[in-house]
């Protein structure tokens, strides 16, 4: 009986860097110099790149029976196998479920290999294990196969296997805390006995496939590892991302995520995304599709950025750019520039990201790749925000399937396709001899000229609607706190005061200026103003007035020019705090 197994999808996210600051904030994470990305360019390349192990398959229909939810409603049928794996999972108690949604992604697995005679690709894969329910970034599979006779029932395979199926279970379950499903089945002479497990990072409530006529997709679950914050995107019509919006007064490790999709969607990918302390590269805890328009589909069909095959040539790095612009001019936004002495780094750095990801080479390497080509050290121009993503396909060598393949993704659509992004530059890898493709890439924001009073205001909307969300009434502006908040950002971009000690003088003059009002400030180093993620204090508390500056400034050995946000707010407990916002009534 041979046994194989491979790694079906391993999903990491690129975050956002944003820091606040409020009595005593957590310091930004720092990017990593170019001669360390020379060094880890210079280290011998990894023997293996990573990449899928299946097939690609432009439509396939699913089996089923599928769910219309998202619960860990566990599985059994009382087959024998069922049974081994149950064995295997008791073994390790309270760390191996066995969900109904694993024994879907077997079965449906299953299925596709006895028809093809091999695994579906990564992106099929992913949407195997999205409508099974299965919501986990990391799903692999293994599978022992072998010649019957035709005919023969299952149970007489398992019995006759009984110890090499165990042994191979209790191989595909041995460590961390899991989901697992297993499924056999048999076409004509030949017979497979799939097993899916899943990483299990977060657990989940139950969550409908299909959201409500508001379109709101409320994700609540709880962290199994720490973790200093969370984020989500997700797919928007054909070409958009949004990102969605953590509660804050929800505390990890618990957490709720608001995505509000597009009700015209017919599907909508959602990925969610924990950031340990101080870490810019985090786990997918939940990779999820959801219907919109309110129809469940059982069938997958190829995205179609690109409508033609685009084999990978001598300049993969050329392709990959007129790709981009094609699509692009598809979604009507605005072409991009290759940033090529960024490339040349790129193309060095890839193989070790990828090396990284599969645990080749130590995990933080890829945190240093990824952070380093955001920081866009060899780009020209001044560079505001940096955004990675990256992808893998074997048995291809087709440059479109690769970027389809990354497209399907929100984090794939934000590098990508937004709007903002100025240049691009790309990292191939092209393997002949390992039948692998893969790419990094990386999308830069040019800081040239700002309206920082539009972005003020946009900073003051987010926040309205942030406290609107949690039902407390939108903050007054305080047009005489003002002048104080402006004072500490022009301090702060002339390089005069750190962010830090500007926020204490601007607290200290402020509450000298107003005897008797409590005042409350932060201030935000950030991307951009759609980055900040509010403190619960700023949207559950009274606030009487607030005000809002808004600046930039390039921090001392840093690559980018940074928007730095401050926020100022007055308590509304006090005489004084009763003429402030008085004043921001009146005028």
């Amino acid at each position: 009986m041979k046994s194989t197994a491979a790694a079906l999808a391993l999903l990491v996210f690129a975050g956002c860097a944003t820091t606040s600051a409020d009595g005593g904030p957590a310091a930004p994470s720092q990017f990593p110099s170019r001669a360390k990305l020379e060094e880890i360019a210079a280290a011998p390349p990894p023997a293996k790149i990573n990449g899928d192990q299946g097939i690609a398959a432009n439509n396939w229909e699913l089996s089923g029976p599928l769910p219309d939810t998202i619960e860990p409603m566990q599985y059994t049928d009382g087959s024998p196998w069922q049974a081994l794996l149950a064995e295997a999972a008791a073994a390790r108690p309270g760390l191996v479920a066995l969900p109904a949604s694993m024994h879907c992604v077997a079965q449906e697995t299953g299925l596709f290999y006895l028809d093809k005679h091999a695994l579906p690709a990564e992106r099929l894969s992913r949407f195997i294990a999205g409508r099974c329910g299965a919501v986990s970034g990391e799903v692999r599979v293994s599978y022992l196969e072998t010649d019957v006779p035709e005919g023969i029932a299952p149970e007489k395979i398992v019995e006759h296997y009984r110890p090499e199926i165990l042994e191979h279970i209790q191989r595909a379950i041995a460590a961390g805390v899991l989901q697992a499903g297993i499924w056999i089945g048999q076409k004509e002479r030949h017979a497979v006995i799939m097993i899916s497990v899943a990483v299990r990072r977060a657990n989940l409530e139950t969550l409908p496939l299909v959201p409500g006529a508001d379109g709101r997709v409320v994700i609540r679950g709880e962290l199994l590892d720490a973790a200093e914050h969370v984020e989500a995107v997700y797919n928007r019509g054909h070409y958009g991302f949004g990102r969605c919006s953590a509660d804050p007064t929800v505390l990890l490790p618990r957490f709720a995520i608001t995505c509000e999709v597009d009700a015209a969607d017919a599907e909508a990918w959602i990925e969610v995304a924990a950031f340990p302390a101080g870490r810019v590269l985090g786990h997918v805890v939940a990779s999820l599709v959801v219907y919109p328009a309110r129809t469940l589909s059982s069938t997958y069909h190829d995205a179609g950025y690109v409508t033609r095959s685009v084999p990978a040539g001598a300049d993969a790095r050329a392709q990959l750019f007129g790709l981009v612009n094609e699509v692009r001019k598809g979604a009507g936004l605005p072409e991009v520039a290759l940033a090529d002495r960024e490339c040349a780094v790129a193309e060095r750095v890839a193989p070790h990201y990828f090396a990284a990801v599969a645990g080749a080479e130590p995990e933080l390497v890829a945190d240093e790749v990824v952070l380093g080509l955001r920081a866009g050290w060899e780009v020209d121009g001044d560079v505001l925000n940096g955004a990675f993503t990256a992808g893998a396909l074997v048995q291809t060598d087709d440059l479109g399937q690769l970027l389809d393949a990354v497209l399907e993704r929100p984090s794939g659509r934000a590098a990508l396709l937004d709007h903002a992004a100025r240049l691009v530059a790309f990292g191939p890898v092209v393997a002949p001899a390992q039948h692998v493709i893969a790419m990094v890439a990386t999308s830069y924001t040019l800081f040239a000229g700002a309206n920082h009073a539009a972005d003020a205001q946009r900073v003051l909307g987010r926040l309205t609607k942030a406290r609107l969300d949690q039902r407390m009434p939108p903050p007054p502006r305080a047009p005489n706190l003002q002048g104080e908040a402006d004072e500490a950002s022009a301090k702060v971009a002339r390089g005069e005061l750190t962010p830090r000690r500007a926020l204490e003088r601007l607290l200290q003059h402020s509450a000298e200026r107003f005897a008797g009002v409590g005042f409350h400030g932060w201030v935000f180093e950030a991307s951009s103003v759609d980055d900040i993620r509010f403190p619960a204090e700023l949207l559950r508390a009274p606030v009487g007035g607030v005000a809002i500056s808004v600046n930039h400034y390039r921090p001392k050995n840093g690559p980018w020019s940074r928007l730095i946000i401050f926020i100022l707010t007055a308590g509304p407990s006090s005489h004084g705090l009763t003429t402030v916002a008085r004043e921001a009534t009146t005028l």
